[in-house]
Order: structure tokens, then sequence, then C-alpha cells
């Protein structure tokens, strides 16, 4: 938390899965090692497997850059755990919403591939 009042840059991971399209953001407050090792342990538990379309990653984040800018748009957020919050609140809404490619919810989509045939 800044008291201050004072501007900072924070920086957000994003990652996401190429057949189901779940998405996954975490915010630090630089990109040094430690941090982005955090991000990817945050991650992995979340969401097993790796994505490996860059196009795909690129679009989740401008979803997700947009979705956050939107919802927030009148809040300061004081604090990367606060930020933080606030990404995962965005990032549940995006998973749980029906993907027109799947034709099922994101969260579901990567469920109905495991079942057995």
């Amino acid at each position: 938390m800044v008291p201050t009042g004072e501007i900072r840059k924070a920086y957000v991971f994003v990652a996401g899965l190429g057949f189901s399209q779940l998405v996954f953001a975490w915010a630090a407050e630089d990109t040094r090692s430690r941090n982005w090792l955090t991000a990817h342990r945050r991650m992995f538990p979340a969401r097993a497997g790796h994505a490996k379309d860059k196009a795909l990653v690129e679009g989740l984040v401008k979803i997700l850059m947009r979705y956050v800018r939107f919802r927030h748009r009148r809040q300061r957020f004081t604090s990367l755990p606060q930020l933080n919050i606030a990404l995962r609140e965005c990032v549940v809404r995006i998973n749980s919403r029906s993907h027109s490619r799947l034709a099922c919810p994101g969260s579901s989509a990567s469920n109905a591939s495991r079942k057995p045939l």
C-alpha cells in the first residue's frame, strides 16, 4: 500500500489455455524473476496445462484489460493485493462466460474434454 497517494506502475502477468480459453492474471510491482516465478506458481495449480498460441494469449490480454478498465474505471487501487482481488474477480467472470467456439462455459470446456469417450 502506498499511503502517500503516489501513483506506481503495476505489471500484470496474463496467461491463457488454448483449448478451454481460460484466463489467469496476477499483478506484481516489477518484472523481476521472483515475481515471474510467483505468477507461474499461482497459475499452474489454477490452470493445468500450457498455452502455446501467442495470438490467443494476446487476445485474452486485450479482453482482460478492457474488462478490468471498464469494470473498475472509477476505482483507484492502493495496493497490489487490492488490484489482484479485482483481477481475480474479472478473471472468474470472463472464465464463467460461454465460449461461442465451444458452445459451453469456459470452466466446463476443459472438464468436458476430459470425460471418457
